[in-house]
């Protein structure tokens, strides 16, 4: 059988829920009938690129101005690859020079996968533009349309069909583990009787970090014996340790840096608080979810991110002192086991549809 070339757009160096499907995803599938070439922009190596070249896999580095116009540099890779897939990873339509060049000089099927509900329209405002006018550039070209839930969806493809291609992930990698909980709590000092809320993701402004500090620091009215840790790159958080200064939060709030271990984290948390303005389908939230938390959340997520009884959504716009009652209220020390059928969710079964979807489709 040939072996099939998917050539995947979209990857950043940062270790996001994007670069973590892909790879997760990718690592499941069968090497010998699938290949993953990657092109990227970014001044350092994508994110899981050590683990990617083990696998055979080439990364093409090139500047973002020849990726925005679909340069003679770009079209030689394109040209030369003969990939069969070319594999958007995207918010928006910011690459439609580049899929508007392969839908008309080349064989390669475009698949464009959705991984987000909305932009931000105060902060990526060239962005907008960029992505309309690719929404017009592209509007009768031949693509393939994924996303990774119904929002997602509709937000990229608005009335064009679409099929929904899950995020996995390993399942019991999540589920609560009193060992891990305890040695993350001893290494930062965390004591049993105190509260700990956490949040995972990226310091962007889509998380909406300082709606998740002003809900914190109301709650250390309620309660003065909790802590708060921030499991991300800090490196982008500058604004945010700003406002800690501000709030006067410094010897409540804990920044961790990235890490590889972040099933460990959830382990450690009492409570997971996530104000985002928009997700495509969050990772972060059903991970943990599974890990049996206590979820709050904004309700503008997607609904198929809530899979446990301990969640509980909340509007952005409430005021942070309602918000902190409701989680003094509702939060209570209880077990962590996780019990409900989420296999649909089980990377090993998403990742296998992806796969036969590659093999069955060209």
């Amino acid at each position: 059988m040939k072996k099939i070339k998917v050539l995947v757009i979209g990857l950043s160096d940062n270790y996001g829920g994007i670069e973590k499907y892909v790879y997760d995803h990718y690592s499941l599938m069968n090497h010998n009938l699938i290949s993953f070439d990657f092109l990227s922009y970014s001044e350092n190596h994508i994110a899981y690129y050590k683990e990617f070249k083990k696998y055979g896999s080439k990364e093409y580095m090139v500047p973002i101005f020849d990726m925005f116009f679909c340069t003679n540099r770009i079209k030689e890779l394109l040209k030369k690859g003969k990939y069969d897939y070319v594999h958007f990873h995207v918010e928006n339509y910011i690459w439609f020079n580049i899929m508007c060049y392969i839908n008309k000089n080349l064989s390669s099927k475009i698949i464009v996968h959705s991984h987000n509900s909305m932009l931000d329209k105060k902060k990526y405002y060239i962005k907008l533009l960029l992505d309309s006018i690719g929404r017009w550039k592209t509007n009768k070209i031949n693509m393939i349309r994924f996303a990774c839930s119904k929002k997602a969806g509709d937000y990229l493809f608005k009335d064009k069909e679409y099929t929904i291609m899950r995020n996995g992930l390993y399942i019991e990698k999540y589920f609560y583990s009193l060992l891990s909980s305890n040695s993350i709590r001893r290494k930062y000092n965390i004591g049993d009787k105190e509260v700990l809320f956490g949040h995972v993701g990226n310091f962007n402004i889509a998380k909406n970090y300082p709606k998740l500090l002003s809900i914190f620091k109301e709650y250390l009215l309620l309660n003065k014996n909790a802590k708060l840790m921030l499991v991300g790159d800090y490196n982008r958080s500058s604004n945010i340790k700003r406002l800690v200064n501000k709030y006067h939060l410094n010897d409540y709030v804990i920044f961790t840096g990235s890490v590889l271990n972040v099933e460990e984290y959830y382990s450690a948390f009492d409570i997971f608080v996530f104000p985002s303005f928009y997700e495509g389908l969050s990772i972060a939230l059903l991970e943990s979810q599974i890990s049996g938390l206590y979820v709050y959340a904004s309700d503008s997520l997607d609904k198929d991110t809530i899979v446990s009884n301990k969640a509980y959504l909340f509007n952005i716009n409430d005021d942070s002192k309602t918000i902190a009652k409701l989680i003094k209220k509702t939060y209570k020390k209880s077990n962590r086991e996780y019990d409900k059928d989420i296999t649909y969710l089980d990377i090993r079964k998403t990742s296998k549809i992806l796969e036969k979807f590659y093999l069955n489709n060209l």
